[in-house]
């Protein structure tokens, strides 16, 4: 036990202290809402870049996908007790079937609007 009734903590890292430090905790999280803003941001930023591309627009944006699932997917390990590569593989082959998903229904609507008025 730590300092008046705080709880130590080990985790995969090591040894932290104090977790119930009501302003380090504020402190904390106001970093990390910051920081979490500065990384969307720049993450906005690289992909109105990559849609601006001419030629690879399309692989460009799901390269950037499936590298920001890979580096989120170990992020989420400490809220979801799944292994990060078993959810880096379902978020990747979900944002797959969506897009497989959109453009089917995309080919579908225009194969429908040329049967009702032929050119």
């Amino acid at each position: 036990m730590g300092l008046a009734g705080q709880a130590d903590v080990i985790d995969d890292y090591g040894p932290v202290k104090n977790i119930n430090d009501e302003h380090g905790e504020k402190n904390m999280n106001y970093q990390t809402l910051l920081l979490g803003l500065l990384l969307l941001s720049g993450l906005i930023y690289y992909f109105r870049i990559a849609h601006t591309s001419q030629k690879n627009k399309k692989r460009i944006i799901d390269l950037l996908v499936v590298g920001v699932v890979l580096w989120i997917s170990s992020r989420l390990r400490v809220y979801v007790k799944i292994d990060p590569l078993e959810i880096a593989g379902i978020l990747v082959f979900a944002y797959a079937w969506g897009i497989l998903i959109v453009e089917k229904f995309w080919e579908g609507l225009k194969g429908n609007h040329q049967k009702q008025h032929p050119d």
